[in-house]
């Protein structure tokens, strides 16, 4: 620590599969922070065993690097919203500098969590495909400028999105607490005090012919971020696991020569 805040930690960030594909761009990064905490919404108190290796692999290449990490569980919440923002208040009540959210079914390694903090963004995460088997579907929207390309840093591959899922995603504090300020109509009491429900569902505004669409709560929270004059973004090198479990089905006469 300096006088001033923690000592800057200088990383050289590389391709290192499986979790940061070959070709991804190599980029150096000083990285200030002053804890990492893990939160993970985990109904009936389970998570996967990908998960659980990755919080292993997270806290061991943490601690070697001497930055403090920390794990927050809410079990048995049927409301992702609330239990995700009881993770925001303990991580505020924390001396963290960002909360990295794991949804309890994300394979993910270190080299993912380190590569996100090394790009410096406020709101940066990870892409995971959403649990569909008819086609490829990533839990993200992208924001084309006026000229209809999307913004992207070439140095460190980051890219511009409008929404993105919260299973592996990373915010700075500073997003939290002044979400918190611009937005006092979220502040309400629960049973274990005053929170604010930064994330929450809503319906966009819209009209008779063209109602808005139902947004999630972490759609929700992009567009409030969005809303402050806030950006998000996601590291498309960064390679990661959406396990769940699998209906199959079949034709079991088929191995047989039936009359």
């Amino acid at each position: 620590m300096t006088e001033t805040g923690p000592a800057p930690l200088f990383l050289e960030h590389r391709p290192a599969p499986p979790w940061v594909l070959p070709g991804a761009p190599v980029f150096r990064s000083e990285i200030l922070c002053t804890g990492l905490m893990a939160a993970l919404p985990c109904y009936g108190g389970m998570l996967t065993t990908a998960t659980l290796r990755g919080l292993l692999e997270t806290q061991r290449s943490l601690h070697a690097l001497g930055l403090p990490f920390a794990c927050a569980t809410v079990e048995n919440e049927s409301l992702i919203p609330r239990a995700r923002n009881a993770l925001v208040a303990r991580f505020l009540a924390s001396t963290a500098s960002h909360l990295l959210f794991i949804d309890a079914d994300i394979g993910f390694g270190a080299d993912a969590v380190l590569r996100l903090l090394g790009h410096g963004r406020e709101v940066i995460g990870g892409l995971y495909r959403s649990k569909r088997l008819d086609r490829e579907e990533w839990v993200a929207g992208f924001a084309p400028g006026a000229d209809g390309l999307v913004r992207s840093e070439p140095a460190t591959g980051a890219v511009e999105v409008a929404t993105i899922g919260t299973g592996f995603l990373l915010i700075r504090r500073e997003v939290l607490t002044r979400m918190a300020e611009a937005l006092p109509g979220t502040r309400h009491a629960t049973d274990e005090g005053i929170l604010h429900a930064l994330f929450d569902t809503a319906i966009e505004p819209g009209t008779e012919s063209s109602p808005g669409r139902y947004l999630s709560e972490d759609y929700l929270f992009c567009a409030r971020w969005r809303g402050l004059g806030g950006t998000l973004w996601c590291d498309p090198a960064i390679r990661l696991e959406h396990r769940g479990n699998l209906g199959l089905a079949g034709d079991p006469s088929s191995l047989f020569a039936l009359p």
